[in-house]
């Protein structure tokens, strides 16, 4: 199937493109072997050997796309995440979650973030207000820790 963006600015794009002047497979993957090369070339479609980059045409799945329940299922973080916008308590949350160690003190966790102290402070007082995270007071110093661990 042929599919074409009528839009001004894939347009020019377009034109502005030219084909490669060696064809090759357009995945690196199957430049590494002369077999996967010939398979790339033999497969490909149409527009593929018009540019020069084999590649076999491309087939729509229709159930691609999966609805916002099962994205939010199968990614229980990514509601936390949602909830934040990505900000500095996002990249706090997945920084504890993925590097438990940047928890040994605020200054590590500015380091890890990339922010100041001050701002991870604040944003720490918050996600403590919501019962994410937990400051644990040991040895005059402050570790910090997720409180549910089971988020994927």
């Amino acid at each position: 199937a042929k599919y074409y963006a009528n839009t001004d600015h894939f347009n020019l794009a377009i034109k502005t493109c030219k084909p490669m002047k060696i064809s090759k497979p357009l995945f690196a993957t199957d430049r590494t072997s002369g077999k996967l090369s010939h398979l790339a070339k033999t497969r490909s479609c149409e527009p593929g050997h018009q540019w020069g980059l084999w590649c076999e045409d491309v087939q729509l799945k229709e159930d691609a796309i999966r609805p916002l329940s099962w994205v939010m299922d199968q990614n229980p973080s990514l509601k936390q995440r949602a909830l934040f916008g990505g900000n500095l308590r996002a990249s706090i949350l997945e920084t504890l979650r993925f590097h438990p160690d940047s928890g040994q003190s605020e200054s590590a966790l500015a380091q890890c973030c990339y922010a100041t102290r001050k701002a991870v402070r604040e944003a720490l007082d918050h996600l403590e207000f919501c019962q994410l995270i937990l400051r644990i007071h040991d040895a005059g110093k402050i570790r910090i820790a997720l409180i549910n661990k089971d988020l994927k």
